[in-house]
């Protein structure tokens, strides 16, 4: 009898031991709830990786994303509730570099991620400072040409004013039209000299 209660105490320990140290093991998922609705999303996440994460959003929103491979296992914790989806992920990927992009709608539509950020201690190869940017391509109206995205850091006056009235409008129009005849008059009267 004490044979077998020193076998079965040694079996009882030894599956303690197992149940503790899996319980704690590094591949744990952690605890992942997230509410989507059409305009807010809801988080309760406890030690999930972020690759977990950004799947569950690509699903049930459609974004697309790019993440650095080294970042695909790292563990986030986060709470908040009724998020619009670009302050969500700014809340989820609040200690790493990323940049949101949109569409010519402004519409959400992916996510880069780079890497960890200065917050972390973490300093680049090259010891340039991380940059997070975020993309926003808005759309200029040119009654000419149509809609199109701006091409240069340098905005045509029209697209930079406040909305115009038609009569302020038509009133530019004229004074460059005025402005380019003056000017062709100028080049007319050199070449004749």
């Amino acid at each position: 009898m004490d044979k077998f209660s020193k076998s079965t105490f040694v079996a009882l320990i030894v599956g303690l031991l197992l149940c503790v140290f899996s319980a704690s093991s590094p591949g744990e998922e952690g605890r992942i709830e997230l509410k989507f609705d059409d305009r807010f999303v809801s988080a309760n996440i406890e030690n999930v990786p972020l690759r977990i994460i950004l799947d569950k959003i690509k699903r049930e929103k459609g974004l697309w994303y790019k993440l650095d491979g080294s970042l695909s296992e790292k563990r986030v914790s986060v709470h908040f509730v009724d998020l619009p989806l670009p302050d969500a992920l700014k809340r989820i990927l609040s200690r790493i570099d990323y940049s949101l992009m949109f569409n010519s709608n402004d519409d959400l539509v992916g996510v880069f991620i780079f890497g960890k950020g200065a917050k972390d201690g973490y300093q680049q190869k090259d010891s340039r400072p991380p940059v997070t940017v975020t993309t926003e391509r808005k759309m200029v109206r040119d009654e000419r040409k149509g809609s199109r995205p701006p091409t240069s850091g340098k905005i045509r006056k029209k697209a930079v004013k406040e909305e115009l009235s038609p009569e302020e409008d038509d009133e530019d129009e004229e004074d460059k039209e005025d402005k380019e005849d003056k000017e062709d008059k100028e080049d007319e009267d050199i070449h004749k000299e």
